[in-house]
C-alpha cells in the first residue's frame, strides 16, 4: 500500500481566501460592539458576532481574542467580515497598528462594494479614517484567515 503525502501551501490557502476580498481599515475608538452597531444603524446591515470565528493569538502563556462580526450578503452569496484589530495591547495586523477595525469585502464583486461603502464608513461621526488596502500589502494577512 503506498501512501501518499499531501502538502499544504500556506501560500495557496491565501490566494483562496483572499481571491475575492477587498479591505477597509478603520480607524476607530468605540468598542468592538458598538462599532457594528453603528455599522448596522447607519448601513441597514445586520453585523452578527459569531463567536466560533473569534481569533486567538497566544504569545507566551497570554491569549489574545480578536472578535469578528461577520454579515451575508441576502441573495447575494458574498460575506462581509468586521475584524477587531486590538485585544489589549496585542495587535492582529502589526503593521496596521494605527486601525481598530478591518473590514474584509468577500464577494464577486469586493472592491466595487468598498469603494460603494466607503464615502458612508467615513460618514460615521466615531470614524477618524477609512481606507482601502490591498490584502497582498499586509504582511501579516495570514492571520485573517478563518
Amino acid at each position: 500500500m503506498s501512501s501518499t503525502k499531501l502538502h499544504l501551501s500556506v501560500e495557496s490557502t491565501q490566494d483562496f481566501f483572499f481571491a475575492d476580498c477587498c479591505l477597509v481599515g478603520i480607524a476607530c475608538r468605540l468598542p468592538d460592539y458598538r462599532m457594528c452597531w453603528t455599522i448596522n444603524q447607519y448601513l441597514d446591515m445586520s453585523f452578527y458576532r459569531d463567536r466560533q470565528l473569534d481569533l486567538c493569538m497566544q504569545k507566551g502563556q497570554e491569549e489574545h481574542f480578536f472578535s469578528i462580526y461577520v454579515y451575508d450578503l441576502p441573495m447575494h452569496g458574498g460575506q462581509y467580515f468586521v475584524y477587531s484589530l486590538r485585544s489589549e495591547n496585542k495587535h492582529l495586523i502589526p503593521e496596521l497598528q494605527n486601525l481598530d477595525f478591518l473590514w474584509l469585502f468577500q464577494s464577486s464583486q469586493s472592491e466595487l462594494e468598498a469603494r460603494f461603502y466607503l464615502p458612508f464608513i467615513r460618514k460615521i461621526p466615531e470614524v477618524q479614517l477609512a481606507q482601502i488596502y490591498a490584502p497582498e500589502s499586509l504582511k501579516s494577512r495570514a492571520n485573517l484567515i478563518l
